[in-house]
């Protein structure tokens, strides 16, 4: 059922996204940009390019956070960090992953709105809490905080752009985490009185709580539930999460970053030089990564080498072909073969790294 599921998305996505890297690249062309390769982000941290990503467009879906966390990773070596949380706060969502000795932990299962697509991709959780993430009184006058966004228009109140709903980023600038008159370097003002006034009328006032109490209970609210998804991938998987350092970054991750990290005792914060553009530098950083996945259900004393290395030699002389077609020199060229395992009833796989294939029975 999930090759089943992941073939029917990869048909049903492919026309329209060979159609829209097509008219991508043609415009790009036309601008003046000669580059040899163009490429595309994928879930499991690398880069395909064009023409790969047009014919596999399933490996993408879940690659927004992806550039993220390679950017985290390629810093945290750069200053000998090897266990990290990366905590990427955006506009309309939270995403967090774990980095452990590191080596990023990957899954082979995902979900795209309930329908499960089974490739290799990093283990990214995600809630929705970022800085246009509404605050309102529910139905029997609980405060509520999301999961719906204002959205980049109108935005938050304090941005002025006919936005009524209060958000996180009202909350912040409340509290004085923003200041209204250097938002942007300066060069956009936000309007904290009408922010104010509508927290104190919607929120404050029917709770009877002060401004100020009303402005971190909102953030209070929406602290918990991203710390929630740190401990989903972290202490709730065995990992002792004071072991690790909360990389924040996003535009609104450095401005969460440090409370949370108190909350939940993680020792350390670092902050990259550029936040909200951290995800994109990890394009840059990124390799291109091909993966090739082919099954196999058989009970490991019944696994016969006679059958399996031959699979692992098509898939090698697989790789080489699509990696000599888009240039690269076998020298440039590294594989790293792996095998996914589970214990019988066990419902999901592990996936372990093995030698290099021929494999001989002492391996």
């Amino acid at each position: 059922f999930y090759r089943m599921s992941t073939t029917i998305i990869n048909a049903y996505i492919q026309p329209v996204m060979a159609n829209y890297l097509g008219r991508l690249e043609k415009r790009m062309r036309e601008t003046g940009i000669n580059t040899p390769k163009l490429y595309i982000m994928q879930s499991n941290g690398g880069v395909s390019t064009f023409a790969g990503s047009a014919k596999k467009p399933v490996a993408t879906v879940l690659s927004g956070p992806a550039g993220g966390v390679i950017a985290s990773m390629g810093t945290c070596e750069r200053v000998g960090i090897n266990n990290i949380i990366t905590f990427d706060m955006g506009g309309t969502s939270c995403d967090v992953a774990l980095i452990h000795q590191g080596n990023p932990v990957i899954t082979t299962q995902g979900k795209i709105n309930l329908r499960p697509i089974a490739l290799p991709m990093l283990d990214i959780h995600t809630v929705s809490a970022g800085g246009g993430t509404i605050a309102r009184l529910d139905a029997v006058g609980g405060l509520q905080v999301g999961p719906d966004s204002a959205g980049a228009d109108p935005g938050p109140v304090c941005y002025d752009r006919g936005g009524e709903n209060i958000t996180i980023t009202d909350a912040n600038m409340v509290i004085g985490v923003l200041d209204p008159d250097h938002f942007l370097g300066g060069r956009m003002k936000l309007n904290k009185p009408k922010a104010e006034r509508l927290l104190e009328e919607r929120i404050a006032k029917p709770l009877t709580m002060h401004l100020m109490e009303a402005a971190h209970g909102v953030l209070d609210i929406i602290n918990v539930k991203m710390e929630e998804a740190i401990k989903a991938v972290s202490s709730q998987r065995g990992y002792d999460i004071r072991d690790f350092t909360l990389v924040a970054f996003g535009g609104g991750g450095p401005m969460h970053a440090g409370r949370m990290a108190l909350d939940l005792g993680i020792p350390s914060v670092l902050i990259p030089l550029t936040p909200g553009v951290h995800s994109a530098l990890g394009l840059l950083m990124s390799d291109v990564k091909h993966d090739y996945v082919r099954s196999k259900l058989v009970g490991l004393d019944d696994l016969d080498l006679e059958e399996i290395n031959p699979m692992f030699g098509q898939l090698i002389e697989q790789a080489k072909a699509d990696l000599h077609g888009e240039g690269f020199r076998d020298s440039e060229i590294k594989m790293d073969p792996y095998l996914d395992l589970r214990y019988a009833g066990q419902g999901y796989e592990l996936t372990v790294p093995c030698a290099m294939p021929p494999m001989n029975n002492d391996e």
